[in-house]
């Protein structure tokens, strides 16, 4: 790359091929080989001259073993926005998808979540979280005036269950307005029981409320209280 430190011109390019994080002591639980090809130029003093492009992928990568999978993330910028266009996850039985675009010099930015059949027992503090997972989500606003921004989330879960505790199915609706968080009717299904939950979070005056109906539980699904 080069720059000229008077007028603030620049330009670099970056191109590094399997590359092992492992070989850093604290990635050593990190597996895969990982890509990168960059470009950048435009005069850091005025971001929205900058114009980039990245392409970060991943060939089975995986953490202390667990959930090899592939993954692309595109990303650009240019007038001051970044997008990431379309990065996608995939894990055998299991994706992720992700687009998003943000203007650095107003706040305003969008974002859309799709990941279906995820299992998060690669995280290792969730080691004992059996089931998948599903998440669709979309949020749009400014990020320097929380008040502006709205959001839709649905999270589902199918068999989920936790160390031996068997959990069941559930829907979890949440929607956020006007710095109100809402959970609205979300349900799951128990073993030989049900339950249901409304609550409401307000950001605004740090207040929150919450409602819940279970039903026909049995507490013999938890070990220890057979």
């Amino acid at each position: 790359g080069k720059a000229d430190t008077k007028s603030g011109e620049f330009s670099a390019k970056a191109d590094a091929n399997n590359i092992e994080p492992r070989v850093v002591p604290m990635l050593r639980d990190v597996s895969g080989s990982y890509n990168l090809k960059a470009t950048a130029s435009g005069n850091y003093n005025d971001i929205k001259s900058i114009m980039a492009d990245a392409l970060l992928t991943a060939r089975n990568a995986g953490y202390a073993g667990v959930s090899k999978g592939n993954a692309d993330i595109p990303i650009s910028m240019a007038g001051g926005v970044v997008k990431i266009s379309d990065a996608s996850i995939r894990f055998p039985g299991s994706s992720a998808n992700l687009k998003a675009e943000a203007n650095i010099a107003d706040g305003k930015f969008s974002a859309n979540a799709d990941a279906k059949n995820l299992d998060l027992r690669f995280i290792p503090q969730l080691k004992q979280l059996k089931g998948t997972y599903s998440l669709k989500a979309d949020a749009s606003g400014n990020f320097y005036d929380t008040k502006t921004i709205t959001a839709d989330a649905l999270l589902t879960a199918h068999n989920a269950g936790y160390t031996g505790i068997n959990i069941g199915n559930a829907e979890i609706p949440v929607t956020f307005r006007n710095n109100i968080l809402t959970v609205n009717n979300a349900k799951a299904t128990l073993p030989n029981g049900s339950a249901t939950l409304n609550a409401t979070a307000n950001l605004n005056d740090s207040t929150f409320k919450a409602d819940a109906d279970v039903r026909n539980l049995e507490m013999k699904f938890i070990p220890g209280l057979q």
